[in-house]
């Protein structure tokens, strides 16, 4: 019985996030579609709960404020080791998160920047002729990783970074 209270607080706390009209529509009707199976809407709303969850560890654990410039708006709590390639925990494990401005971000996730063990930012030579009018110096560094960001990392400079 308690599982199941926390799982109603889960959802109740999700959809208190959804502030636009329509993401909460988009969350309705996929509730309510008659195609989809019990399943198929719990695991929906399983994974809208973890995401919504990782989002907030991730934005705590850094403050919340983009990692790199301290920003505190527009923030994206992105992972490290994609979504798409990690495990049920590696998913929901806040250690593989970052929280960034929109810029850093997109680059990060296109593999066109990494950060080294020491927080120190990798650019990619794809965005060289950019970085500067994207305001990216060069000189950027995360304060703070720790062992198991760095875990990430190399996964993330092994297999999503392009040199």
């Amino acid at each position: 019985m308690q599982a199941h209270i926390e799982e109603l607080e889960f959802l109740c706390e999700y959809i208190e996030t959804l502030v636009e009209d329509n993401e909460l529509f988009y969350f309705l009707s996929t509730l309510n579609n008659p195609s989809l199976t019990a399943t198929e809407k719990y695991d929906f709303i399983a994974t809208r709960i973890g995401q919504e969850r990782f989002r907030r560890f991730v934005l705590a654990r850094w403050g919340d404020c983009c990692a790199v410039t301290g920003a505190t708006i527009f923030l994206t709590a992105g992972h490290i080791k994609p979504w798409s390639e990690s495990d049920d925990l590696e998913r929901l494990d806040p250690n593989n998160g970052l929280a960034l401005s929109p810029v850093f971000d997109k680059a990060f996730d296109a593999g066109l920047i990494t950060f080294e063990t020491n927080g120190s930012i990798r650019i990619s030579r794809r965005l060289l002729r950019d970085m500067q009018a994207l305001g990216i110096s060069g000189q950027e560094r995360i304060e703070g990783l720790s062992v198991q960001n760095e875990a990430y990392l190399l996964y993330h400079r092994a297999h999503r970074y392009r040199s």
